[in-house]
């Protein structure tokens, strides 16, 4: 548990001796603005909309494949492809396109989006389970909670769909598949709750009453990635803080790994605060027993993975832990 002490880094030292061995290497992520071409470049022109048809729709994301061994005059790697991800009535649309250039006007993304393919509903969307491991029912969220202001519904879509392979190969790893894991790790979680670890309050039946439309959670306003990007340029926390911070993270750690599980994707986005300020776990979409394969799961936030072995274990947390720990003191000054 941590403890006061002078200053966030001896805390660093502590955890990271405690819990981990493995030397680490710090990642730099960076950007470069003049790259038009790049997804990250034309998020500011991902909402396009037109009142020339009778199909209102925008433009959700913008995925791509890259070709390490093409680079262009500026030495960056060039896109080989892109994955356009339309919304539009409740379902999702892809167009691809081969390349690294693309039309992002609002007449350019019109066309592509009325060229677009339907994704199947079935590869984000899971059926109803009749019933869990142990044999009772899933739970139903309480009526009327899409509509409340303390209540944020989970809705899965269509992340990493790619319309050029096979179907058969997707079918091993769809955002259904990741949907009913998580429900399955959250029944648990409310069978054993705990209060570093977000309420889960049952999931919601989609309008077809067969599949689910979204998972209930109780509802945190601000995680503490924000909370910290609020502070004035230089500023950290107060030490107190910190440490309850990091006191009611590595508490709910601990229960959930008492249950058999890791979280795999720890970073400051996936911790909130409730309104006494005290730290609450979220997002178990990987969340796997401890030992079994992450293949087939949503898999770990670029920047705060322990190391590439493809494991649940707790010490991908537990390295995590130390990472908020450092960039909570000012001693990890990137954020990827």
């Amino acid at each position: 548990m941590f403890r006061s002490t002078q200053e966030i880094p001896n805390l660093v030292a502590q955890v990271i001796v405690r819990h981990t061995s493995a030397a680490r290497q710090e990642l730099t992520a960076e950007e470069d603005s003049k790259r038009r071409s790049r997804p990250q470049t034309s998020s500011s022109r991902l909402s396009a909309m037109s009142a020339s048809s009778n199909r209102a729709f925008r433009l959700v994301s913008l995925g791509g494949e890259m070709d390490n061994d093409i680079f262009d005059t500026e030495g960056l790697t060039i896109m080989t492809c892109y994955n356009l991800l339309f919304q539009s009535n409740g379902e999702y649309f892809v167009y691809h396109i081969d390349g690294n250039d693309y039309d992002y006007s609002p007449e350019g993304m019109r066309l592509y989006f009325e060229s677009a393919s339907l994704v199947p509903p079935e590869y984000y969307r899971a059926k109803i389970p009749p019933a869990l491991a142990d044999g009772s029912p899933p739970t139903a969220a309480p009526l009327g909670s899409a509509m409340d202001p303390d209540v944020y519904l989970k809705i899965s879509g269509p992340r990493g769909y790619d319309p050029t392979i096979d179907p058969a190969q997707l079918e091993e790893f769809t955002q259904a598949k990741i949907q009913l894991q998580e429900l399955r790790i959250c029944e648990i979680l409310r069978a054993s709750p705990h209060p570093n670890i977000c309420r889960y309050l049952g999931y919601l039946r989609h309008a077809d009453g067969v599949h689910i439309a979204g998972l209930c959670f109780q509802r945190h306003v601000k995680n503490l990635r924000a909370l910290v990007e609020e502070l004035p340029e230089g500023e950290v926390l107060p030490l107190e803080t910190c440490v309850r911070i990091m006191d009611g993270i590595e508490s709910g750690l601990r229960h959930l790994h008492g249950l058999g599980f890791a979280h795999n994707d720890l970073n400051p986005e996936n911790v909130m605060l409730d309104k006494f300020g005290q730290a609450v776990v979220i997002d178990f979409d990987s969340c796997v027993e401890i030992g079994a394969s992450m293949s087939g799961n949503q898999g770990t936030t670029f920047g705060w993975e322990y190391e590439n072995t493809g494991i649940s274990k707790a010490e991908n947390d537990l390295w995590a832990l130390s990472e908020i720990a450092r960039w909570l003191g000012g001693k990890r000054t990137y954020y990827p």
